[in-house]
């Protein structure tokens, strides 16, 4: 028998939620208490405070009506009022049926959302109506509505499967899957709700996880009679009229009916068709049916296997276009026809492409072979070939379980064949695009054009002969300016001029030094200061330390030794991390700071300096790290993030509470990769945030925290180095965000010298 992977879940996650209800208990158990405490209601149980739940100090005895039975294991499902609760039980649960008033004894361990009763006994009392579904719809059950109560709700049927007496239904409305499962039910298998509209009527079952977000649910029922058809479906798969492709994407994009079409395949990879015939071309996402039982009845399904470009298969799907500039049939299943020649491949431009013409159709172009790259995952073997055409860039994919080996020299030209994938999202105005290679024989060796065509060759002539045109005209004018006027004052006025431009550079000259030599000045001061200061403490705590040691050496357990050893150490590495902030500075100050941009697997390197930093902290305050968007292809001096980064962690970190979780979020925004730092700590007072970048400031609220105020006149350093920026937000007692924003995936970068100040 299949085990529902959810249920299964379940079964493993029982942990604590809410918040305890008032009115039952006024206060904890005391301290030192052996009797465990009794609740005697569904409401007192699942408002139960999480810790006291975990305690194992709480027992309950409540009543309700069963809702559902589970088939596969021994629990049962109570409801009162407008509260449900998950029961299990030290016995078997084959006595009891939905519509049963039942008394439950058990204890109570905590659970997802809410807690639970284990290893309980039940007793019948009598029979009771089924509590009354409430109306809700599959995107309200996705978000955790209604756990464990009856509902009422809309699906389509899209697969089913009998085993014994269980029948579960793959169902879907606006584009949320999910399961029904109907115990018990008599066959045959209801093969007339296929592609049906039903309402039905059941026990709402969710898996949350540890955040408390569902990550899958069903709707649990104990009869067919729970169920009722709104709308008829076909009753078959394939029995419905056919429509040409083009004529399907007409129809209109319901989430009810699918319609047939039949066209040659084109490309294909897992969870993903290109289709095509006389009329038209469809992207297909094939639906992933059930699990087929090892006895009982299920759907006759074609098998999932490999399409090659040319099988010519039949289709059924629901029209729905998600971002593909290709109608789309969501949904769908296939059968095989046979074969068909496969559509010639279209010629096509870099226009043509960017203006989003021929979607999903084969298509060829040619161009110059810039980079080839590979990568490997689960899936298999993925390889991204990137072209120059014309002044553009095109790019062209290839996903197989080996690689393909081109042999392919850069620089060299190609012709590739492929499927025009065109999305809706823009950049630049333009859709986003690229070729799907369906074979290794896609890329071909391509006649390099006439070199005065290449733009690369054309376009600094054409520069070089408008700079020509230019400067003739303007010798024109000069020399008909010359003999207007007389050599002597030509001469008097060029030195007039060569004069104020020299007492002008000197006098900036002048300025510029008597402004650094003022900078130095106030930096010396400034890092006297810091000595004086900053250094006291850690020094202090070394002498003392060391002055123990020496003293009572033979007189101190091994455990405060190694205390006091670690102490010197701690202090040590305080010390250190205070003059690399120094001494990076110097080098910021004096114009010695090298900028060396290089590839950046951004995700690997947030993950190491995350656990760098929760390494350093001893775990104080959480780092949740997310990503967002494809962060492949960035280059940026890993240096100079690294110290980013760790700052901004690490005073994130420093001044929050702790437990408190800091945010480290890395999102792609077209040529940037936005950075977002948020603490819940102390906030920044509004008097101190026009100097927070400066040298030696910090904000007026953290005296009691050890800190140099060379941080964030760092992070700036190492964002404009970038030529990036930074920002921020904060509210006092609420916590800081910090916002940055790196052009580390731009073709090139506007300011990039050696060494830059």
């Amino acid at each position: 028998m299949t085990i529902c992977p959810a249920r299964r879940a379940f079964a493993a996650a029982m942990l604590w939620v809410m918040v305890l209800a008032g009115g039952a208990f006024s206060q904890e158990p005391r301290r030192g208490a052996t009797a465990a405490l009794l609740l005697t209601n569904l409401e007192q149980v699942v408002t139960l405070d999480p810790v006291l739940a975990s305690s194992n100090r709480y027992s309950a005895r409540v009543s309700g009506v069963v809702t559902y039975v589970s088939e596969l294991t021994t629990r049962i499902f109570l409801q009162e009022g407008d509260r449900g609760i998950q029961v299990t039980l030290a016995a078997s649960n084959r006595g009891f049926r939905a519509g049963q008033r039942v008394e439950a004894t058990g204890a109570v361990e905590p659970g997802r959302p809410y807690p639970t009763l284990a290893r309980a006994t039940a007793t019948v009392l009598g029979t009771a109506p089924l509590p009354g579904g409430a109306n809700v719809t599959a995107h309200q059950l996705s978000a955790g509505a209604h756990p464990f109560c009856m509902v009422t709700t809309r699906a389509i049927v899209r697969d089913m499967t009998l085993n014994g007496e269980l029948l579960v239904l793959l169902v879907s409305y606006d584009g949320s899957p999910f399961e029904v499962w109907v115990s018990p039910a008599a066959g045959p298998l209801p093969r007339e709700w296929i592609d049906a509209e039903i309402q039905v009527t059941g026990m709402a079952f969710q898996v949350f996880n540890a955040r408390g977000r569902v990550t899958r649910f069903d709707v649990s029922a104990s009869s067919t009679d729970q169920i009722k058809v709104i709308r008829p479906g076909p009753g078959t798969l394939f029995d419905r009229p056919l429509l040409s492709i083009a004529d399907a994407a007409k129809q209109p994009q319901e989430w009810g009916p699918r319609y047939r079409f039949s066209g040659v395949v084109t490309y294909f990879r897992p969870g993903l068709i290109y289709l095509q015939d006389t009329t038209g071309v469809m992207l297909t996402i094939p639906l992933s049916p059930l699990p087929k039982p090892a006895s009982g009845e299920s759907l006759e399904h074609e098998p999932q296997t490999t399409l090659e470009p040319g099988e010519r298969i039949e289709v059924i799907g629901a029209r729905r276009n998600w971002y593909s500039l290709v109608p789309t049939a969501i949904f769908s299943e296939y059968r095989r026809l046979g074969r068909s020649p496969v559509p010639a491949p279209q010629p096509v431009s870099v226009r043509d492409l960017q203006a989003g013409r021929f979607p999903g159709r084969v298509v060829s172009i040619e161009g110059q072979l810039l980079n080839q790259r590979g990568w490997g995952n689960a899936a298999g073997f993925n390889q991204l070939l990137t072209l120059r055409v014309g002044e553009e860039v095109v790019q062209a994919s290839w996903s197989s379980e080996t690689p393909a080996d081109w042999k392919l020299k850069t620089d060299s030209y190609v012709r590739v064949t492929g499927v025009h994938e065109s999305e809706g999202g823009v950049v630049k105005g333009r859709p986003t695009f690229q070729l799907l290679m369906r074979s290794p024989g896609d890329v071909v060796a391509a006649v390099a054009p006439p070199f005065w065509t290449r733009p690369q060759v054309w376009k600094p002539g054409l520069v070089g002969l408008g700079v020509g045109v230019i400067a003739m005209g303007w010798i024109f004018l000069l020399r008909r300016q010359m003999l207007q006027l007389r050599a002597s004052e030509e001469r008097l006025e060029e030195r007039v001029a060569e004069r104020t431009a020299e007492l002008l550079e000197s006098e900036s000259a002048l300025l510029k030094a008597l402004e650094r030599e003022k900078e130095l000045n106030q930096l010396k001061s400034n890092f006297v200061s810091l000595v004086s200061h900053e250094f006291r403490t850690p020094l202090e705590v070394i002498l003392t330390s060391s002055d123990i040691l020496d003293r009572y050496l033979d007189r101190l357990t091994p455990e405060r030794r190694a205390n006091c050893l670690g102490t010197i150490r701690s202090s040590v590495k305080r010390m250190g991390g205070m003059m690399e902030d120094v001494l990076l500075l110097g080098r910021v100050e004096a114009g010695r700071l090298e900028f060396k941009p290089e590839p950046v697997d951004l995700p690997v390197f947030c993950e190491r300096i995350v656990d760098e930093i929760l390494s350093a902290t001893l775990h104080r305050c959480p780092i949740e790290l997310r990503y967002e968007g494809d962060l492949a292809g960035a280059r940026g001096d890993e240096t100079l993030l690294r110290h980013l980064l760790t700052n901004l962690l690490s005073n994130g970190v420093k001044y929050s509470p702790p437990d408190r979780a800091v945010r480290l979020e890395v999102a792609r925004a077209g040529r940037d990769v936005i950075i977002t730092v948020a603490d819940q700590g102390r906030g920044i007072p509004e008097s101190d945030r026009g100097r927070l970048f400066q040298s030696f400031q910090r904000g007026s609220n953290v005296s009691d925290t050890p800190g140099t105020g060379l941080g964030l006149l760092l992070v700036q350093k190492c964002v404009d180095v970038h030529g990036g920026s930074i920002s921020f937000e904060s509210e006092e007692g609420r916590g800081t965000s910090f916002r940055a924003a790196l052009p580390l995936f731009a073709h090139a970068t506007a300011a990039s010298p050696n060494k830059i100040s």
